[in-house]
């Protein structure tokens, strides 16, 4: 593996063990917000197979495609705990995006269509077609994600992980004309491979301490960053013998 390779991977792999850290952690009591973390880790776990593939290797963008429409579900499960929060009358209806979110798997079953004679009547071959499809996917996923975490944790806690999304974006379309020629042989550019893990790894981070400071106790909200580090570390046990040696 080259070096892109492994901080690409790295940053991912990161990305995975943050997300269910923050899910065990602080989000147990809070069903949805701790499957949010989990549907999280399992992008990230998807995105390790592609990363971890030796160059030149034949890769399927579906299975990253599916990545995105985990990303969709993490957004309408937001946005499914802010209407709990606001209207506990309708608590519990499935919300239109979450419905929207389920059609669009019919954009990971396009690239899977016949073709009539093994030609490619839209021009472009399926790898190309799974190309697209994994963009709309992504983009669906990051725009899910913004609107929902803007809808529950407000506007300026939101901000962070709207533009590290908003720099995502624009770096997977900037990406598209390098990898457009042949998409199932991919070969990233090391700028690309570096500025991928470090937004990456930027987005977890600012989109985890949300939903940790949302989901955590308010004793525990109380105790300062030290306090929820020592959580995120799992050092439980050593924090309540502290505290049970002070009382």
């Amino acid at each position: 593996m080259s070096l892109p390779q492994i901080i690409g991977w790295s940053a991912a792999f990161f990305c995975l063990l943050f997300s269910a850290q923050v899910a065990n952690a602080f989000a147990r009591r809070n069903p949805r917000l701790f499957t949010v973390m989990a549907l999280l880790a399992c992008n990230w776990a998807l995105l390790l197979a592609f990363y971890g593939a030796a160059p030149g290797t034949n890769r399927s963008l579906i299975v990253a495609a599916i990545g995105g429409f985990l990303l969709i579900y993490v957004g309408g499960l937001l946005l499914l705990e802010a209407q709990n929060r606001k209207d506990r009358e309708h608590a519990n209806e499935i919300l239109p995006w979450q419905i929207i979110g389920l059609y669009l798997l019919l954009l990971i079953a396009t690239p899977s269509v016949p073709r009539v004679a093994g030609r490619d009547l839209s021009g472009i071959n399926s790898a190309q077609m799974e190309l697209v499809v994994l963009m709309l996917m992504d983009l669906a996923g990051m725009a899910s994600i913004i609107f929902g975490s803007m809808k529950l944790f407000g506007w300026r806690t939101s901000l962070p992980t709207a533009l590290c999304l908003v720099i995502y974006a624009a770096l997977e379309v900037a990406y598209i004309p390098h990898i457009w020629p042949d998409p199932s042989h991919p070969t990233m550019p090391a700028h690309y491979a570096y500025s991928f893990a470090g937004i990456k790894v930027a987005f977890v981070i600012f989109f985890g301490i949300a939903v940790a400071y949302d989901a955590m106790s308010d004793r525990d909200r109380a105790e300062g960053p030290w306090h929820w580090l020592m959580l995120l570390m799992r050092w439980r046990n050593a924090i309540a013998q502290r505290q049970a040696s002070l009382e």
